[in-house]
């Protein structure tokens, strides 16, 4: 939701509150907002491998990582300059994302993908809607794109009756 809210604010709010001089900046941060994406997936598997003390296999991702980025950075900044660098960050980032995938024991990333793949389609779904709805009202978008993310979740059962509970007595308009 985050992604999709920054992604398609970027164009409206960024020349709003810094001033048009700052309006090729939207193109980089849209870049660089994907790689929330590959950040909060990879989470799980950070902090799993920090607290199953595989410090190395963090360590060797990172140092991997490091290196696509480095090696992206050289190719793409002279040839797109901060977007390039933004595009070297986000391959960098999803490189150590699936060497953690990948590096983890086989029962332990099926079980930690159980909880990344549904929310994943269920973003999926809500991306494309964004890009689809992308010409009309961008509050019309939010709110289309959010509704389907939470819809497919609760049709992909990742959602229980009490999240649906917590949701609706935490958001619901109180008096």
């Amino acid at each position: 939701l985050m992604i999709v809210v920054g992604y398609l604010l970027a164009k409206p709010w960024i020349p709003m509150i810094f001033g048009d001089k700052y309006i090729e900046s939207v193109l980089v941060f849209q870049i660089l907002i994907v790689s929330v994406a590959a950040f909060m997936m990879r989470t799980v598997f950070v902090q799993s491998a920090l607290a199953c003390d595989r410090q190395s296999v963090y360590m060797k991702g990172t140092s991997i990582g490091m290196v696509v980025n480095i090696v992206f950075n050289l190719l793409l900044i002279p040839l797109y300059d901060a977007a390039g660098a933004a595009v070297a960050t986000v391959v960098s980032d999803i490189v150590l994302m699936i060497y953690l995938v990948w590096t983890f024991d086989l029962f332990s990333r099926r079980y930690a993908l159980s909880y990344i793949i549904k929310p994943l389609i269920a973003a999926s779904g809500m991306v494309f809607t964004a890009v689809i709805l992308s010409h009309l009202n961008v509050y019309i978008v939010i709110t289309v794109a959010t509704s389907l993310y939470f819809i497919v979740l609760i049709l992909l059962r990742y959602l229980s009756m009490d999240d649906i509970y917590f949701i609706k007595r935490n958001f619901a308009n109180k008096k």
